[in-house]
């Protein structure tokens, strides 16, 4: 259609359309006006000359209006008509929804998607104007003119419009027609990493390692009670597991299943027979050091009672009692004597209450690894110790080359002197920052993996 609508045209059809009823009425009173329906009346519709008279003075007012109707969509199909063809960007393919979907007719956005490179498409003439559905044109060198009015009015700007501010000559990029040549200014350029892919310097000086404390024989988590809060008091994070004392395997796997809910590095902790456990669990490549406490540290194929065989045995031994289904306890009276001398009576007491007796054939079983080889050591040893002699800790210490601290403490050492072992353990927590500042993760290489848990025998009735 090449109809040209102006306002004087638009006035002359809707003149066109009234000017009928008002011939209309000057023939009689009779007559209904035009655009109207004729009154109901009985006799008036019965006649046919009244029908015809009503219903002619109707039809030219509707013609007249659908007439209007025609001149005011002319604009927008005319300019769907005269709009140059777009062409398909080398980088999007002819079959993309947002160049191969046709413009409804008569839809207020009749302007075709804008490439998403600044390039012009290569059929289109140079300088041309682009319409959009509000009338307003680009000029030129491509800055439109409506845009701005839009979004002053909470709507969104036409596909291929610039941002109020841009320079001439830019265009908004089609979230529709996405180009894959073309990097997203939107999207921030990634940060710069190290070429080998470690984290920076900064950021392995800010990792604190995580301490994990496994307790002794007799004991519970609880026995750390002392030490956590002077950790906690230096921002490091303690975390005490409860060992079933039933199985060196089982024992393990409870270690292993705090180090997987930690991140980052872990030092280990083990007391006593908690050092048998840190041996073989401190395989894990989270752990960074491991912190001997009055323990024994066995060798690859060795066992706890292996360590034992030829040493001298303190004389809290013999006060080890064993009842039927093979679990191990302490005589209540022996806790003041030889595990807890440096406690008072009460604190005894309540130790031989909650005391948590361990099944006798753990300290049979052997270990796999032994972590120690290749991390770094610390070794605290309890040199009025009457269950683990203070000479075999001692040779323990030199024997897995640790940075030894002797105190003259009992096996209760964690309970009795909490500052002196919170103290050998904070020095490992900055060491093994200091080393994660280095570069240097804890071990020195891999070794062997865990080999898998092994159930412990039934107690013999």
């Amino acid at each position: 259609m090449t109809a040209t609508a102006t306002p004087a045209k638009v006035h002359a059809a809707f003149a066109a359309g009234t000017a009928a009823g008002r011939a209309n009425r000057a023939f009689g009173p009779d007559r209904p006006p035009a655009c109207e329906f004729p009154p109901r009346g009985k006799a008036y519709l019965s006649s046919r000359a009244g029908v015809n008279a009503g219903a002619k003075p109707f039809g030219k007012c509707l013609a007249g209006f659908c007439l209007a109707a025609m001149l005011l969509a002319a604009p927008a199909v005319r300019a769907a008509d005269a709009a140059p063809p777009v062409a398909a960007s080398p980088s999007v393919p002819a079959s993309s929804p947002a160049i191969s979907q046709a413009t409804p007719p008569g839809s207020a956005a009749a302007t075709p998607h804008a490439p998403t490179t600044p390039a012009r498409p290569a059929n289109a003439p140079a300088g041309a104007a682009a319409s959009s559905s509000d009338g307003s044109s680009a000029s030129s060198s491509g800055a439109p003119t409506a845009a701005p009015a839009m979004v002053a009015q909470g709507q969104s700007a036409p596909a291929g419009s610039a941002p109020a501010g841009s320079a001439p000559g830019e265009t908004a990029p089609n979230p529709a027609t996405p180009n894959p040549a073309t990097p997203n200014p939107a999207t921030p350029a990634p940060a710069a990493q190290d070429p080998a892919g470690a984290p920076s310097e900064a950021a392995k000086a800010a990792v604190t390692p995580t301490v994990i404390l496994v307790h002794s024989e007799l004991l519970d988590g609880s026995s750390w009670r002392g030490v956590i809060p002077l950790l906690q008091r230096a921002d490091v994070n303690a975390l005490a597991v409860q060992l079933p004392l039933n199985s060196l395997w089982a024992d393990v796997a409870v270690v292993q299943r705090a180090l997987a809910i930690v991140r980052g590095p872990v030092i280990l902790v083990g007391h006593s027979w908690g050092g048998v456990i840190i041996t073989e669990a401190g395989v894990d490549r989270k752990v960074a050091a491991l912190v001997y406490v009055a323990a024994m540290a066995p060798d690859v194929g060795q066992s706890f009672i292996d360590r034992l065989r030829n040493a001298p045995r303190g004389p809290g031994l013999a006060k080890l009692l064993t009842d039927s289904s093979g679990f191990v306890r302490l005589a209540d009276d022996a806790f003041a004597t030889d595990f807890g001398q440096d406690l008072d009576a009460a604190q005894n007491r309540l130790l031989a209450a909650t005391q948590a007796p361990v099944f006798g054939k753990v300290f049979e079983e052997r270990v796999n690894n032994a972590a120690w080889k290749n991390l770094p050591v610390w070794y605290v040893v309890a040199a009025n110790d009457r269950l683990l002699d203070p000479g075999v800790q001692q040779a323990e210490a030199g024997r897995i080359k640790a940075r030894t601290v002797a105190t003259p403490a009992s096996h209760a050492v964690v309970l009795s002197q909490p500052e002196v072992v919170a103290k050998v353990i904070l020095e490992a927590v900055a060491a093994v920052k200091a080393g994660a500042a280095a570069g240097h993760d804890g071990a020195a290489q891999q070794l062997q993996p865990l080999s898998p848990p092994v159930q412990p025998e039934p107690p013999k009735k």
